[in-house]
């Protein structure tokens, strides 16, 4: 069943010594566990951030239905969950809401269907998420590296950039659209993908004083358009 969501959604592949950023109060192992790319983010959960590091590499679901010309990453979770439970029940379209009843019903989840995970939106922005299911094959990929209160303790990465995402072409299709939408509707928009980058560069120049600044904005600004050249 797996490989037929690979094929439908996307997916994609977390290499070895990558690090994954969890805003959470407990440290240990979980049958459903969320994780933020940047530590950042993570710590908009909890005041410390433990940063995990993945430590054989494993493929997951990527749950993204399109992203727009600013990147907004619309989630696929509710077409993934509706696909698996078709009675009416359980036709939740609000992405808090279905992330809430994975996580209430996840041994159910792990008993029926063989996924290991996502990669998806948080809350439709354009912050990105990894959750991953079943604690056995948690602990079989991920260890926690150590645990931060301040994230100048560690040195800032996005940890997208390190993905390797095969999204599905219904996916590009839906994107390209949105963002040629926005070219047409107003020329003045930035929305080709080399005008993208032109303006994430002269974000991170207008907020950079200093090397260690320029690398700090380059990964605070990497997003998936960056990634996927979209």
């Amino acid at each position: 069943m797996t490989m037929n969501y690979f094929k439908k959604f996307g997916y994609c592949v977390v290499p070895k010594n990558t690090f994954l950023y969890r805003g959470h109060v407990s440290a240990q192992y979980a049958d459903c566990m969320y994780f933020a790319l940047t530590p950042d983010i993570a710590k908009l959960f909890n005041r410390e951030v433990q940063v995990w590091r993945v430590k054989k590499a494993f493929k997951i679901i990527f749950l993204i239905e399109s992203i727009n010309s600013s990147c907004q990453a619309i989630s696929a979770i509710p077409h993934l969950i509706n696909d698996l439970y078709s009675i009416k029940e359980h036709k939740i379209q609000d992405d808090l809401k279905l992330k809430e009843w994975i996580k209430n019903n996840t041994s159910n989840f792990i008993s029926k269907f063989s996924l290991s995970g996502w990669l998806t939106s948080l809350e439709n922005n354009n912050v990105l998420e990894v959750c991953l299911i079943n604690s056995v094959f948690i602990q079989k990929h991920i260890e926690l590296q150590s645990v931060i209160q301040d994230q100048s303790d560690i040195l800032y990465r996005n940890s997208l950039r390190r993905f390797k995402i095969y999204p599905s072409i219904k996916f590009y299709q839906k994107s390209r659209k949105k963002i040629e939408s926005h070219s047409i509707a107003n020329s003045n928009y930035i929305s080709t993908y080399s005008k993208h980058c032109m303006k994430i560069r002269s974000w991170i120049k207008e907020n950079s004083n200093s090397d260690s600044d320029v690398s700090y904005f380059k990964e605070y600004y990497y997003d998936l358009r960056q990634k996927l050249k979209i």
